[in-house]
Protein backbone atom coordinates (compact mmCIF):
# COMPACT_ATOMS: atom_id res chain seq x y z
CA UNK A 1 0.00 0.00 0.00
CA UNK A 2 1.69 3.38 -1.00
CA UNK A 3 2.12 5.58 1.45
CA UNK A 4 0.58 9.04 2.03
CA UNK A 5 3.43 11.02 1.11
CA UNK A 6 3.75 8.43 -2.23
CA UNK A 7 0.00 9.42 -2.57
CA UNK A 8 0.40 13.31 -2.66
CA UNK A 9 3.41 13.17 -4.39
CA UNK A 10 1.86 11.47 -7.30
CA UNK A 11 -1.26 13.58 -6.74
CA UNK A 12 1.24 16.36 -7.28
CA UNK A 13 2.50 14.89 -10.39
CA UNK A 14 -0.15 15.26 -12.03
CA UNK A 15 -1.19 18.11 -14.85
CA UNK A 16 -4.43 18.91 -13.40
CA UNK A 17 -6.27 19.91 -10.64
CA UNK A 18 -6.83 16.93 -7.75
CA UNK A 19 -8.38 16.37 -4.85
CA UNK A 20 -9.21 13.50 -2.74
CA UNK A 21 -12.89 12.96 -0.42
CA UNK A 22 -14.68 10.51 2.20
CA UNK A 23 -17.93 10.61 2.08
CA UNK A 24 -18.20 14.11 0.23
CA UNK A 25 -15.85 15.94 2.83
CA UNK A 26 -12.65 17.05 1.12
CA UNK A 27 -9.53 16.07 3.34
CA UNK A 28 -6.55 16.76 0.92
CA UNK A 29 -5.93 18.25 -1.95
CA UNK A 30 -2.94 18.79 -5.00
CA UNK A 31 -0.82 21.95 -4.83
CA UNK A 32 -2.39 22.79 -8.17
CA UNK A 33 -5.56 23.16 -6.76
CA UNK A 34 -4.53 24.60 -4.29
CA UNK A 35 -2.75 27.26 -6.51
CA UNK A 36 -5.29 27.64 -8.93
CA UNK A 37 -8.47 28.40 -6.19
CA UNK A 38 -6.46 30.36 -3.49
CA UNK A 39 -7.53 28.35 -0.66
CA UNK A 40 -4.92 26.65 2.01
CA UNK A 41 -5.90 22.73 2.19
CA UNK A 42 -7.28 23.56 5.89
CA UNK A 43 -10.01 26.40 3.79
CA UNK A 44 -10.56 23.93 0.79
CA UNK A 45 -11.05 20.72 3.52
CA UNK A 46 -14.50 19.17 5.12
CA UNK A 47 -17.13 21.53 2.55
CA UNK A 48 -14.83 24.28 2.66
CA UNK A 49 -13.88 23.43 -1.51
CA UNK A 50 -17.53 24.40 -1.83
CA UNK A 51 -16.49 28.11 -1.74
CA UNK A 52 -14.61 27.88 -4.87
CA UNK A 53 -17.78 26.08 -7.20
CA UNK A 54 -19.93 28.91 -8.68
CA UNK A 55 -23.28 29.41 -6.28
CA UNK A 56 -25.32 28.82 -9.71
CA UNK A 57 -23.55 25.23 -10.22
CA UNK A 58 -22.97 23.90 -6.49
CA UNK A 59 -26.83 22.38 -6.28
CA UNK A 60 -26.26 20.83 -9.70
CA UNK A 61 -22.75 19.19 -8.58
CA UNK A 62 -24.35 18.17 -5.25
CA UNK A 63 -27.46 16.47 -6.31
CA UNK A 64 -24.90 14.41 -9.56
CA UNK A 65 -22.37 13.77 -7.02
CA UNK A 66 -25.26 12.23 -4.23
CA UNK A 67 -26.76 10.02 -7.42
CA UNK A 68 -23.17 8.71 -8.03
CA UNK A 69 -22.39 8.11 -4.54
CA UNK A 70 -25.82 5.99 -3.99
CA UNK A 71 -25.19 4.07 -7.41
CA UNK A 72 -21.52 3.68 -6.91
CA UNK A 73 -21.18 4.76 -10.49
CA UNK A 74 -18.14 7.26 -11.82
CA UNK A 75 -19.77 10.14 -12.77
CA UNK A 76 -18.32 13.84 -14.98
CA UNK A 77 -19.80 16.80 -13.97
CA UNK A 78 -18.40 20.52 -16.26
CA UNK A 79 -18.92 23.60 -14.10
CA UNK A 80 -17.41 26.55 -13.29
CA UNK A 81 -14.17 26.74 -10.72
CA UNK A 82 -13.78 30.44 -9.03
CA UNK A 83 -9.62 30.77 -9.57
CA UNK A 84 -7.28 32.76 -7.28
CA UNK A 85 -7.86 35.50 -9.77
CA UNK A 86 -11.64 35.72 -8.59
CA UNK A 87 -12.63 35.00 -12.42
CA UNK A 88 -14.60 31.63 -13.19
CA UNK A 89 -13.39 29.04 -15.10
CA UNK A 90 -15.17 26.01 -17.33
CA UNK A 91 -13.76 22.56 -15.50
CA UNK A 92 -14.62 18.91 -16.18
CA UNK A 93 -14.52 16.44 -12.93
CA UNK A 94 -13.90 12.86 -13.04
CA UNK A 95 -14.70 10.62 -10.02
CA UNK A 96 -12.15 7.49 -10.04
CA UNK A 97 -12.11 4.91 -6.87
CA UNK A 98 -10.82 1.95 -6.01
CA UNK A 99 -12.06 -0.54 -4.15
CA UNK A 100 -11.42 0.32 -0.08
CA UNK A 101 -9.89 3.67 -0.98
CA UNK A 102 -10.77 7.01 -0.71
CA UNK A 103 -12.00 8.76 -3.63
CA UNK A 104 -10.23 10.53 -6.15
CA UNK A 105 -11.26 13.55 -8.11
CA UNK A 106 -9.81 15.06 -10.87
CA UNK A 107 -10.45 17.45 -13.48
CA UNK A 108 -10.30 16.71 -17.39
CA UNK A 109 -8.77 15.06 -19.59
CA UNK A 110 -9.90 11.63 -18.83
CA UNK A 111 -6.89 10.34 -19.67
CA UNK A 112 -5.83 11.22 -15.98
CA UNK A 113 -8.91 9.52 -14.74
CA UNK A 114 -7.48 6.53 -16.78
CA UNK A 115 -4.11 7.04 -15.55
CA UNK A 116 -5.04 6.90 -11.82
CA UNK A 117 -7.28 4.34 -12.25
CA UNK A 118 -4.74 2.03 -13.56
CA UNK A 119 -2.60 3.29 -10.46
CA UNK A 120 -4.66 1.72 -8.15
CA UNK A 121 -5.66 -1.34 -10.08
CA UNK A 122 -1.86 -2.10 -9.54
CA UNK A 123 -1.74 -1.23 -6.10
CA UNK A 124 -4.79 -3.01 -5.45
CA UNK A 125 -2.90 -6.04 -7.01
CA UNK A 126 0.02 -6.21 -5.65
CA UNK A 127 -1.51 -6.06 -1.75
CA UNK A 128 -3.45 -9.08 -2.37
Amino acid sequence: MPSADQLRSFADSVPTLAWSAVDGAAESFNQRWLDYTGLSASEGSGAGWKAVIHPDDLPRLLDTFQRARESCEPFEFEGRLRAQRAMSKRAGSTVVEAKGSHAVYVSQPRAVADLIAKAANSVALATQ
